[in-house]
């Protein structure tokens, strides 16, 4: 499902062998009547975006994105190609550099697809998450052996994808703009005046870290910290330092 951005429509895209779409009525689980059409991007083949399925549109800058899984999903070419259109209703024009990610046997990364794209609200930035195959069993039951990943996804000036080289890594943490650092939090609270008397750092295994975090490592952690009055305030917060 999507919702186009530029007209607040909502829109349903389904198929194997075929894509179709069809837009949704108010109620998000029947189709307006004569609103289907199917928009299978043409030609192509294993080796470059011959349409099996998976399809994920998102909206970038004036144009609407068309990404879908090609081939099976244990074969050597399955992998995820795009084009582009105006509309989220097609016709869909295919990229000249259509893959967008694919296999890399040499780092026993396989079956690169079934891909959905994330954009950082308010930024330009955007991330593929998708899956792969888990490479002890490439040859026997693919299908139910799936890792899931995420990749940082990047653009040339013109809009074109820029073809991703899968990770065994994936990306550094993301911390969004209304996140602030822990390293950051004052004696005082901001909201109150209340003077904390004592703070508890604790990880999410409920190991007790001590009241301070300038040592630990970047990640998740909860804070319990105890004011003069009596309260008492518990926090998740992620460390991020950008080293």
């Amino acid at each position: 499902m999507f919702t186009d951005p530029v007209s607040g429509k909502n829109y349903f895209y389904y198929g194997n062998g075929f894509l179709a779409v069809a837009e949704l009525n108010d109620d998000m689980t029947t189709i307006k009547p004569n609103s289907t059409s199917v928009i299978t991007p043409s030609g192509g083949n294993l080796n470059t975006y011959a349409y099996r399925e998976g399809a994920y549109v998102f909206y970038r800058n004036g144009l609407y994105y068309f990404l879908w899984s090609v081939d099976d999903t244990g074969s050597a070419n399955y992998h995820v190609a795009y084009g582009t259109s105006t509309s989220p209703t097609g016709p869909i024009n295919i990229a000249n550099q259509p893959i967008v990610i694919i296999q890399d046997p040499t780092n026993n990364i396989y079956g690169t697809g079934h891909n959905s794209i994330i954009q950082i609200p308010g930024r330009d930035e955007w991330y593929i998450v998708y899956h792969r195959i888990n490479a002890n069993y490439i040859n026997a039951d693919p299908g139910t052996h799936r890792e899931i990943c995420i990749d940082q996804l990047n653009f040339n000036p013109d809009g074109t994808i820029i073809k991703i080289t899968p990770t065994r890594r994936g990306i550094n943490p993301v911390v969004l703009d209304h996140v602030e650092n822990a390293l950051s939090i004052p004696e005082f609270d901001n909201t109150s005046d209340l003077k904390l008397i004592n703070r508890q750092i604790y990880n999410f295994s409920g190991q007790f870290l001590g009241d301070s975090i300038e040592n630990l490592k970047n990640g998740l952690y909860i804070i319990k910290d105890t004011y003069d009055n009596g309260a008492v305030s518990t926090k998740k917060i992620f460390k991020f330092e950008n080293n």
